[in-house]
């Protein structure tokens, strides 16, 4: 006679192993979209990148990284663009900037592109210099240049 509770323990540990492959797929597909939005990217094709880079953040908003290459694939096409459409893109990559930031407060390659924004971008979008020599002065900091405040 099979134990009650050793049939729930088998099901639990079945849907268990189920949820555990399914995540693993989820996160295989959605590092293949990063993978390929990379290699858009890196051949100048930003427009192609644009939409794997926003499901990828749909799929998993938490990744520092994802953020971070759809607010360079967003300035890329805002440099290419006219200027209505240059201030609508400027104003996401900044977004995508701050979000990596958020997400990864230590990731170089977010901090100095978030940087760069906020010393290249007008003040109507977004562009600070105060903010720019915060982030000059963490990057310091985190390259071991300074001692913190």
């Amino acid at each position: 006679m099979v134990r009650p509770g050793t049939i729930k323990k088998y099901l639990l540990l079945s849907l268990g192993l189920l949820l555990t492959s399914q995540c693993q797929a989820a996160d295989n597909a959605v590092d293949g979209l990063y993978s390929q939005a990379l290699e858009f990217y890196e051949s100048g094709r930003y427009e192609s990148a644009l939409p794997l880079m926003e499901e990828a953040v749909r799929l998993d908003p938490s990744e520092s990284e994802y953020h971070h290459l759809l607010g360079k694939c967003y300035g890329r096409i805002a440099e290419r663009a006219n200027w209505v459409k240059a201030i609508k893109y400027a104003a996401k990559t900044r977004e995508s900037f701050e979000k990596a930031v958020e997400l990864d407060a230590n990731n170089p390659n977010a901090l100095r592109d978030l940087m760069e924004y906020y010393l290249q971008a007008p003040r109507f979008l977004g562009g600070n210099a105060t903010k720019a020599e915060t982030i000059r002065q963490r990057l310091n900091v985190l390259s071991g240049n300074a001692s913190p405040g």
